[in-house]
């Protein structure tokens, strides 16, 4: 039997072993991880964000158009963000596209409409992102500065960042 206690304290003793080298080597990525995350490397996160954003704006407007022409094309929508955030009503021009009041306060409330609250995946992980507060994102109005498909002046709500920028084309549906 002493031989029989000697091997099974050695097996318990190498499975202990074991599941503390794993433990060891879990919390050792997943501390590379956490640094990694929140590095110094802050203009990356806001890159990605702000990309984020456009990204959100353009599935945003398309989204509008084709509920618009499903609706059977009504003046105004109830728009739903994708993630069921935020619920707006939309005036819709006779294109289809969201008819925004040419001003600063317009552009304003079309960003937070897509920006209030993002999520952003990075290397397979989702982050909540305040965009408000953590990109920065600068808002202007260039009232009749660029002419449009049809040859006419249209306003333009530009939303950018140090060394990034987009721009949306007032009652388009056009974003660049």
């Amino acid at each position: 039997m002493g031989h029989d206690e000697r091997g099974a304290r050695q097996i318990m003793s190498s499975k202990v072993f074991r599941s503390v080298l794993v433990f060891i080597v879990i919390m050792l990525i997943v501390a590379g991880l956490y640094r990694s995350l929140l590095s110094d490397d802050r203009d990356a996160w806001r890159k990605v964000g702000f990309e984020s954003v456009k990204g959100a704006m353009q599935k945003g407007l398309v989204q509008m158009h084709w509920q618009w022409e499903f609706e059977g094309r009504p003046h105004s929508i109830v728009y739903e963000t994708a993630r069921a955030k935020r619920i707006d009503r939309f005036d819709i021009n006779k294109k289809g596209w969201p008819d925004l009041a040419p001003s600063i306060d317009a552009c304003i409330s079309l960003l937070h409409v897509f920006a209030s609250a993002e999520v952003v995946e990075v290397s397979g992980l989702e982050l909540n992102v305040n965009v408000e507060k953590q990109l920065g994102i600068k808002v202007e109005f260039i009232p009749k500065q660029n002419i449009n498909d049809y040859g006419e002046r249209v306003d333009i709500c530009r939303f950018s960042r140090e060394g990034q920028k987009f721009e949306y084309y007032l009652g388009t549906g056009n974003l660049f």
